[in-house]
């Protein structure tokens, strides 16, 4: 289904803090992690040499929709460099920010996100590649922090379910939109599925299972489902959460996001290395239980900068440094991997 097995992603969120001493601000982490203008070539080509040609990034949303305009090079942009480097990408067009002036609250807010899909599907069909679309990255993510605990703009609280319908609604609308334009996209939904009574919520309204009220949501709008699982999470062993999911929504899944932060106190792994070999066999686990994983993407590739805004403070939990250097414990798995699938082969 994909170029290939092991993946990377590049963090893209683009939060705007509602509170605190960064009120106002948006923290781009394209900008933040340098994966902009001529340098995301040679990111791209620092991953293929490793043998890693699918990616996950996001396309700018706040600097496409501007007040008053659209404007779509950044679109023509994003889709320029990965045609050319020969790189496939899962773009995300929600993650976890908003531009200027646009709430998920609003009522216009469903259509003004299918209607970014829907240039992002005509811009795509220029160049040549299959287009893969992440509407909306971890919905109920997003609407825990953005309008439950209201940690991230617009900073509502108490309306964590109300928003879980909004962007159903809007997932819905955007993927009608860019199945209008290219019958052929392919779509992936992720969230953390961590365990507990609420995990599917977000996902059983977009493929119509919730029982309560109904947003419009249908089997057909759930496509491939990617977890997004890290050391410090509570929910059940990775292969577990694999089968829960596999068998709740009968559809293929990935691992679409998984990496191990250097120095976090809840990761008890030696080295990125070592978490990776672990997650691969989990994977392995998961398939021997007939429940196969189409990808595994270490996220993010390169390190970023603190979410907490704190200035100058950056996590290693990245393929690659914002220098450039690799890190040799994750490569090394990495090369391993790829050797003995090809000998597979």
């Amino acid at each position: 289904m994909f170029r290939s097995f092991l993946q990377a992603g590049f963090e893209c969120a683009s939060i705007v803090w509602p509170k605190g001493p960064l009120k106002g601000r948006r923290q781009d982490m394209h900008e933040g992690t340098g994966h902009i203008g001529a340098a995301v070539r040679g990111h791209y080509e620092m991953l293929k040499s490793l043998g890693i040609h699918t990616v996950r990034s996001g396309l700018p949303w706040h600097k496409v929709l501007l007040p008053g305009r659209w404007e779509e090079e950044p679109i023509h942009r994003a889709f320029r460099v990965a045609a050319e480097s020969e790189m496939e990408v899962i773009w995300d067009l929600v993650h976890f920010g908003f531009p200027i002036g646009v709430s998920p609250f609003d009522p216009f807010f469903p259509e003004l996100l299918a209607e970014f899909g829907r240039r992002v599907a005509l811009i795509s069909k220029q160049y040549g590649q299959r287009l893969w679309v992440c509407p909306v990255n971890e919905p109920s993510i997003t609407a825990h922090f953005c309008g439950q605990v209201g940690q991230w703009a617009p900073g509502v609280r108490r309306r964590g379910y109300e928003l879980k319908r909004k962007l159903a609604r809007a997932q819905i609308a955007t993927i009608r939109a860019v199945r209008r334009v290219d019958p052929d996209a392919r779509f992936l939904y992720c969230d953390p599925f961590e365990g507990g009574r609420w995990q599917f919520e977000a996902v059983d309204l977009l493929a119509g299972r919730a029982s309560a009220g109904s947003v419009g949501g249908s089997a057909e709008f759930l496509d491939v489902v990617g977890i997004n699982h890290y050391p410090h999470f509570k929910g059940p062993q990775i292969a577990r959460c694999i089968a829960d999911v596999a068998q709740h929504l009968s559809r293929p899944v990935v691992l679409s996001e998984t990496s191990h932060h250097d120095g976090h106190p809840a990761h008890h792994h030696e080295n990125k290395g070592a978490w990776l070999r672990y997650v691969l066999d989990q994977c392995e686990q998961a398939e021997r239980g007939g429940y196969p994983v189409l990808g595994v993407c270490w996220y993010p590739a390169i390190d970023s900068p603190a979410w907490n805004g704190r200035k100058g403070e950056f996590w290693s939990h990245g393929l690659f440094r914002m220098d450039g250097t690799l890190d040799l414990s994750l490569t090394d798995v990495i090369v391993q991997h790829g050797s003995s699938a090809a000998k597979a082969a």
